[in-house]
């Protein structure tokens, strides 16, 4: 399918296309790749986890896998992780822009709704100007979704990338709502209003800029490696060695055209040790992306292009 953005003029840093290569192969990419198992939660700091790495001659190397309570100046607390989340994507940023290579960030969360339930905003950054100015709380924006919902006929509508990548929940299920509203208006909103960031494939994907993606492990797992779907967030053991199956398969290239490296000794247990299972998922938004320039350059969707994914998103899987 056709990427949907035009260039806007030559030589613009912007990312103005898609390199495909001869036979449908691409040089293989080089970027900083950085995976964002997110959360709404009051105390998001305990479950917020970044992964670092680096793409480059067709392998990833990963510099840390860190909780977002431990990055400089955070905590527990939302009001004090978020600021540090985005200040770490910009030090990376920064870093990025002198080394002239492009920094992807896959955010396990949904960035946007479903076009029943946007208000009929008829552009993403419409709605989601709209939710910043007149959403002060979660519980606003769901209230809103659940009374455009009821409208239009469809209790939970899903959006179309939800179910052509069989995403668990829509954005504003009951379990999914505080870490979607938190995504669009504390990540995504203060970066692209200080034209720092970009959130594709609403927007185009710029070499200076943090580019957000919307990933989502478990599509990436259903889709890519079925016979590791299973259970893998829990303190048993079997919870554990499921762990373990994912990890070994991304560290062997198993299901991967990328095989993985970890930079240092430590981060195989930090990756098997969280009974949560937040920060392998960190890594595996990264593994989404990575996953996603097979034959391209920069990441492009594993599913076949629709106009609504520019105004409801697309999950990158």
């Amino acid at each position: 399918e056709r990427f949907p953005f035009e260039p806007e003029r030559k030589g613009n840093t912007c990312v103005d296309r898609i390199h495909v290569a001869i036979d449908g192969m691409a040089a293989p990419p080089t970027a900083t790749v950085v995976g964002l198992d997110w959360s709404g939660a009051k105390t998001c700091g305990k479950a917020i986890f970044v992964a670092e790495c680096e793409l480059q001659e067709g392998r990833m190397h990963v510099v840390q896998v860190v909780q977002a309570q431990r990055l400089p100046k955070s905590g527990m607390e939302r009001k004090e992780c978020l600021p540090a989340v985005r200040a770490f994507l910009l030090h990376k940023l920064d870093a990025c822009v002198e080394r002239k290579r492009p920094l992807w960030v896959g955010v396990d969360s949904a960035m946007s709704v479903a076009r029943q339930v946007n208000g009929g905003k008829g552009t993403w950054m419409a709605w989601l100007q709209h939710v910043k100015k007149e959403h002060s709380t979660p519980e606003s924006f769901r209230e809103e979704c659940a009374r455009l919902a009821s409208t239009s006929g469809s209790k939970e509508p899903k959006r179309t990338c939800d179910v052509a990548a069989k995403t668990p929940f829509a954005p504003q299920n009951l379990r999914m709502y505080r870490q979607t509203y938190y995504a669009a208006t504390e990540l995504a909103w203060p970066l692209v209003e200080q034209g720092i960031g970009t959130v594709v494939p609403m927007m185009k994907p710029c070499e200076d800029k943090v580019n957000l993606y919307e990933c989502c492990p478990a599509s990436f797992l259903k889709g890519r490696a079925k016979q590791l779907y299973k259970p893998y967030k829990g303190t048993s053991s079997s919870h554990r060695t499921a762990r373990q199956g994912i990890l070994d398969a991304l560290l062997t290239g198993q299901f991967l055209h990328t095989p993985f490296f970890l930079c240092a000794p430590d981060l195989r247990s930090t990756l098997l040790d969280d009974h949560g299972g937040d920060a392998l998922d960190s890594l595996l938004c990264a593994a989404c992306l990575v996953a996603c320039t097979r034959t391209t350059s920069t990441p492009f969707p594993s599913t076949p292009w629709e106009s609504c994914y520019s105004e409801e998103g697309c999950v990158y899987a």
